[in-house]
């Protein structure tokens, strides 16, 4: 079980997703996870509670140069990942660019 679509790459919440059992041990899991990463805060008061404090951070954007020649980028729009390929760089900064619309 991967959580690639529901949220940016997080080798912890992937770790918890693999070795959980059951919901409830991934449940509680993930919420102790999302609190120690300064995600959530967890109501104590209430079994199911949380408050978001912050949005996941997704990792930084890097460039891959394929052995054909050309250049990727994985970027992230939102909980949305990205796979750009281009001839150059700066072919990658446009197309990002583009996808952003005009910002980064």
């Amino acid at each position: 079980m991967s959580l690639d679509g529901f949220m940016p790459q997080n080798a912890a919440f992937d770790k918890i997703a693999n070795e959980a059992t059951n919901p409830e041990a991934l449940r509680e899991a993930m919420k102790a996870e999302m609190e120690r990463q300064g995600i959530i805060a967890r109501d104590r008061g209430h079994e199911y509670g949380a408050t978001l404090l912050q949005q996941p951070s997704a990792p930084a954007a890097s460039d891959l140069a394929l052995p054909d020649g050309r250049f990727s980028r994985i970027i992230y729009v939102g909980n949305t990942g990205l796979n750009l390929t281009a001839a150059s760089g700066e072919e990658l900064d446009r197309l990002e660019e583009s996808v952003r619309g005009g910002r980064r």
